[in-house]
């Protein structure tokens, strides 16, 4: 039994097969490198009834010579092209649409070009959760270590897990508020049911703005079994990775009201403990040590309650970096809420 938050279990039984045929769709615009080396994995999934659509968003790179090379190896492999006089509407929405349109299966599972699946079981894994109760299953997308291990790869990580933590504790309580599309499965009716009468204002969110807006919450299941977890690289600079966090954070502005005071008061909160200590040393310096203990004690604390969830999501290396990694967090996402509301994105690659 592991823990998302205290006092809310969530548990990763081992249940039997399912054979619940899937269609998985992956958008790509100028993928051509990822596809070659992560399409495959995705192909030869332990699973007895799946089909695979990629949808080749204006790619001007090897993309299309790349699918077709691998329709040739795998008989499941379907593929929709996209050029820039079809597509109307920014981002994915309209991929996805195409797609699901397509798609033979009504349970669909979504992931990105550049993610791998962590294990050949990963749609039996994450499908065995589907039910008549749960029509959406939420995975987890972390981000891989990479050779370095390097401090900002640590801080992309635990920024990941924070908000990973959050949604799927906020999920299994039947409250969500956002999935990510890395790694998530959903039925064609409802998918497209939202696509048509949703008002769409940002780019983004095709994952995140579906799970906000769905309704009845208690019908999301999380998945946190390691078979089905879904990696993918992290950036390699923190320029870009602040201008990624950004586009994504815009989606947010449009999430239900209760969802985004929840969100803004939590981040708040944190924000206001560090200035606040930084504020009691500049203008009562005699209190340098008070301010430091009560960082110091936030921290313990936090990585007290964070040991469990970070066993459970395979991210138990950055624990006793969370005195340092915390502040930075902090930093960052403040410095990201006051890019969001400068600089806007219509882009979702």
């Amino acid at each position: 039994m592991y823990y998302l938050s205290l006092g809310t279990p969530v548990s990763t039984p081992t249940l039997p097969q399912t054979s619940t045929p899937l269609s998985v769709i992956i958008c790509a615009h100028n993928e051509a490198h990822q596809l070659e080396k992560y399409l495959p994995l995705v192909l030869k999934q332990n699973h007895p009834a799946f089909e695979v659509i990629v949808v080749n968003d204006r790619s001007t790179d090897n993309t299309a010579a790349i699918l077709r090379s691998l329709q040739q190896q795998f008989k499941q492999l379907k593929t929709i092209a996209v050029t820039a006089n079809e597509k109307k509407l920014a981002g994915k929405k309209e991929l996805l649409a195409k797609a699901l349109h397509t798609a033979i299966n009504e349970t669909i599972v979504v992931t990105d070009a550049d993610c791998f699946p962590a294990t050949h079981n990963w749609l039996s894994t994450l499908s065995q959760h589907v039910s008549i109760e749960k029509k959406i299953v939420l995975g987890y997308s972390p981000f891989t270590t990479e050779s370095t291990n390097s401090l900002l790869n640590k801080l992309i990580r635990f920024e990941a897990t924070q908000t990973a933590w959050q949604y799927f504790a906020k999920a299994v309580k039947g409250k969500a508020y956002m999935g990510v599309g890395r790694n998530m499965l959903f039925l064609k009716h409802d998918y497209l049911h939202w696509l048509k009468n949703a008002e769409h204002k940002t780019a983004g969110g095709d994952d995140d703005l579906f799970v906000n807006a769905f309704g009845n919450k208690k019908n999301i299941a999380v998945c946190l079994h390691q078979d089905s977890f879904v990696y993918t690289k992290p950036k390699n600079t923190y320029l870009s990775w602040l201008q990624q966090k950004t586009r994504h954070t815009q989606a947010s502005y449009h999430y239900l009201l209760n969802d985004k005071l929840i969100l803004f008061g939590f981040a708040l909160a944190q924000f206001g403990l560090y200035a606040a200590s930084a504020l009691l040393t500049i203008f009562n310096p005699h209190l340098w040590m008070i301010a430091i203990g009560i960082v110091a004690i936030f921290s313990l604390i936090q990585m007290m309650i964070s040991r469990n969830i970070y066993n459970t999501l395979r991210q138990q290396d950055i624990v006793l970096w969370i005195p340092l990694l915390q502040p930075l967090y902090v930093f960052s996402i403040s410095l990201i809420f006051l890019l969001s509301l400068i600089k806007r994105s219509d882009t979702w690659n």
